[in-house]
């Protein structure tokens, strides 16, 4: 495999792991509710003024937030579940606020960090939601998980976090090249201990297949994307933490824009309360839902990823110390490599235009570079396995 020592920061491989909670029945609860009803008293305190659909969302984004980071640390405490090399100085931060749903990114550089985030969701998920049974049984929580591998496949964006400081006519107005000026930029500052002016984003079929997934979730069912599941299924840990965040096996559906149609594995772990006399109930009405053995999902996942129709590759952990997970295929390092060397001319030429004074002809080089998702479903298959 070539090496891609040199590469710019914004080029590096990043595989990232999004978590979102979405809070249920909020949608009713504020629709029900006359915010100018007359019957509402005049409290000395802010919990008890204005509409509660307000008090039960602002609840929710710091009460669900405080609850996930004490369970986050938890796992890397000294009686946690992870291993010291686990370890990552990386931390999940907000990504998006979508009213009623947060969701989370973590960059990954072990999967046994994929394994601490599930269970601090997890953990998280069911600890928030008795509280807010505490408040108002008619509110839930449920959560969704997915993976996205950057920057080929999926690709993060950048633009401005400030208009007023946008200057028309600049390098980074000029398409994909400006693009790729921006996210430079963005980690340059980064690197540096600065605060970048540009905001980042992500975007990517991956990206896409997680908001699809979620409309599988509910409070009991927790659906896992199918890298996620891949990881899993390879990924050896603790038996009782493989227990705590075990598979289950929902079935393929086919879902709007994913895959072409072709139908997509629902992976799901089981979310429901462990003292829910209900749910233990239910569950002795009829079979309960069984996990799925990690040799038989393994061996799913394998077939999954070697069928050319579903037009994915596996993913893989840039640099991981474990080299189970950091084979990149074959031409993803040639899309990289060339990616970084048209950038690098595409650099010295608005250099020289700069520096002579001239206008840019608005043909950028960088643009030129072949689609990077035909390359791959091409070359997909032609790498040597182990």
């Amino acid at each position: 495999m070539s090496s891609l020592d040199g590469l710019p920061s914004f080029l590096a491989p990043r595989l990232k792991l999004f978590l979102s909670v979405d809070l249920v029945g909020s949608t009713k609860l504020k629709h029900d509710e006359d915010v100018l009803s007359t019957k509402v008293a005049i409290e000395a305190s802010l919990e008890a003024v204005g509409a509660k659909w307000f008090t039960y969302l602002i609840d929710f984004y710091s009460g669900y937030e405080e609850i996930f980071i004490e369970e986050w640390k938890r796992t890397f405490s000294k009686d946690g579940i992870a291993e010291s090399h686990w370890s990552s100085s990386d931390t999940p931060s907000l990504w998006k606020v979508n009213g009623d749903e947060l969701i989370y990114v973590l960059t990954i550089s072990h999967p046994g960090q994929i394994v601490c985030a599930l269970v601090s969701w997890k953990n998280a998920l069911i600890r928030y939601r008795a509280h807010l049974h505490e408040r108002n049984p008619a509110l839930d929580v449920k959560a969704t998980a997915w993976m996205a591998g950057f920057p080929i496949g999926n690709h993060e964006v950048a633009f401005w976090g400030d208009l007023s400081n946008a200057q028309p006519g600049a390098p980074e107005h000029a398409g994909k090249t400006g693009q790729y000026y921006r996210l430079s930029e963005w980690y340059k500052a980064q690197e540096n201990g600065h605060k970048s002016e540009y905001v980042k984003d992500y975007i990517g079929p991956a990206v896409d297949t997680g908001f699809r997934i979620a409309s599988f979730a509910s409070p009991r069912r927790f659906p896992v994307s199918i890298e996620i599941a891949f990881f899993l299924s390879k990924f050896s840990f603790d038996l009782a933490v493989q227990n705590d965040i075990a598979l289950h096996f929902y079935g393929r559906e086919s879902m709007k824009g994913v895959l072409s149609g072709i139908p997509y594995p629902i992976f799901w772990i089981d979310t429901s309360s462990p003292d829910d006399e209900l749910v233990k109930a239910g569950d002795d009405l009829t079979l309960p839902p069984q996990s799925v053995d990690s040799l038989k999902i393994r061996k799913y996942v394998e077939l999954f990823f070697d069928d050319p129709k579903n037009r994915l590759f596996r993913p893989f952990i840039y640099e991981c110390s474990d080299a189970t997970f950091c084979e990149m295929p074959e031409p993803y390092v040639l899309i990289l490599t060339k990616t970084a060397e048209v950038w690098a001319n595409e650099m010295q030429k608005l250099q020289l235009q700069a520096d002579s004074g001239q206008p840019d002809d608005g043909v950028t080089e960088v643009e030129a570079v072949e689609d990077e998702i035909d390359t791959l479903k091409v070359g997909k298959h032609s790498k040597s396995k182990k």
